[in-house]
């Protein structure tokens, strides 16, 4: 499962692992992500980006001038996969410490894997392609493999 709502993230992505011998199911929302999960796919391993538009899912109220908005559910969409039965999850951003605090806070974690649920959960800074600057998910998937 790759989850990137950036086009040129999500197609780079699924070009290379599928070139890699990979199958590939991406989506570009987490709302779709978790209803496929809910409804009983199954993934060995779930890609997903820090920072994504903010979706109607559990959205009510005054929260829904919230929606279209980035927020930072790569973290809750990480726990809540895993809670679900994903054992192994990156969450790799490509955002700058120095240009928001979600990608500051990613810092902190950068380089640890910790057990939630039985899952391994790294939260890291995407390497990207030297040639068109998207994630490199081919990376961040080995990194999944050696936790």
């Amino acid at each position: 499962m790759l989850v990137d709502d950036k086009n040129k993230h999500r197609k780079a992505g699924v070009k290379d692992l599928t070139a890699a011998g990979h199958e590939v199911v991406a989506f570009s929302g987490y709302e779709d992500a978790y209803n496929s999960v809910r409804s009983g796919e199954i993934y060995d391993v779930a890609l997903l980006d820090l920072l994504m538009p903010a979706e109607g899912m559990m959205l009510g109220g005054g929260s829904l001038q919230f929606l279209g908005q980035p927020i930072d559910v790569g973290f809750s969409l990480a726990m809540i996969l895993a809670f679900m039965g994903i054992k192994r999850i990156v969450v790799a951003t490509d955002l700058s410490h120095h240009h928001h605090p979600a990608s500051a806070i990613v810092d902190w974690f950068d380089g640890k894997v910790f057990d939630i649920c039985g899952a391994k959960v790294r939260i890291m800074h995407a390497h990207l392609s030297r040639e068109n600057e998207a994630k490199d998910f081919s990376w961040a998937l080995g990194e999944a493999m050696r936790m």
